[in-house]
């Protein structure tokens, strides 16, 4: 723990939680008909990767349909890598940005993965059961571009709860289920029902709970929310 930490709570994430707070999201989440014109925005734009920094760290080569292919990293500086498949977050609703690059540069250059990053269609436009098919089909591209490597599953937010479920997926044959999991703070639960999370919303700076509610119905489509698929 740094020195000048309080409850737990280290002064780096305390400077990071305040920073965050200034942007616009935490608002947007609030009010349900600015993120509806926010989520239309995004379905007119395609995931931009990470600059420069992000070639010179790796080789960067694009699989499948041009509108959301898998995007895969393959470290400059190593040998053979372990292979990562990696899902972002961002409620569903919300394109691949500058800090998930960053934490995948630090994956590449820190873990050593090759780090393959399916962008993937978005409600409203896409339902849940979209999504997670278009997430699946990308595994197993990737299964084929890389045949016989041990394949780890990782995400964060929404992106970890696709994870979860791809990894569940009862049509997974034994060579098919990934070697290893990383969940960064999975959103698993779309009926948001607990009474916690009015608390954690209160203290997100990021999200809150109308817009989210919104995202897990757009999600879930004609499933209920409940539904574990």
């Amino acid at each position: 723990m740094m020195k000048g930490s309080h409850d737990g709570v280290s002064l780096q994430a305390r400077l990071l939680v305040g920073a965050l707070s200034v942007l616009p999201l935490k608002r947007m989440f609030r009010d349900t008909d600015r993120l509806r014109r926010a989520m239309e925005r995004q379905g007119r734009r395609r995931a931009p990767l990470s600059g420069r920094s992000l070639g010179r760290l790796a080789k960067i080569s694009f699989h499948g349909d041009p509108a959301h292919p898998l995007v895969r990293l393959v470290p400059r500086a190593s040998g053979p890598a372990q292979e990562l498949l990696y899902l972002h977050g961002g409620a569903h609703a919300f394109e691949i940005n500058g800090l998930h690059w960053r934490f995948i540069m630090k994956l590449i250059r820190h873990g050593g993965f090759t780090v393959s990053v399916p962008l993937f269609p978005l409600i409203p436009r896409a339902s849940g059961a979209e999504i997670s098919a278009h997430v699946r089909d990308r595994y197993l591209r990737l299964r084929k571009l890389a045949p016989g490597m041990p394949i780890s599953i990782g995400g964060d937010s929404a992106g970890a709860g696709l994870a979860l479920g791809l990894a569940l997926d009862p049509r997974n044959s034994a060579d098919e289920m990934p070697s290893a999991l990383v969940l960064v703070s999975p959103w698993l639960d779309l009926e948001l029902a607990d009474v916690d999370h009015v608390t954690i919303a209160s203290r997100d700076p990021l999200l809150d709970l109308p817009g989210l509610r919104l995202a897990a119905q757009y999600f879930a489509g004609d499933r209920p929310l409940h539904d574990p698929a």
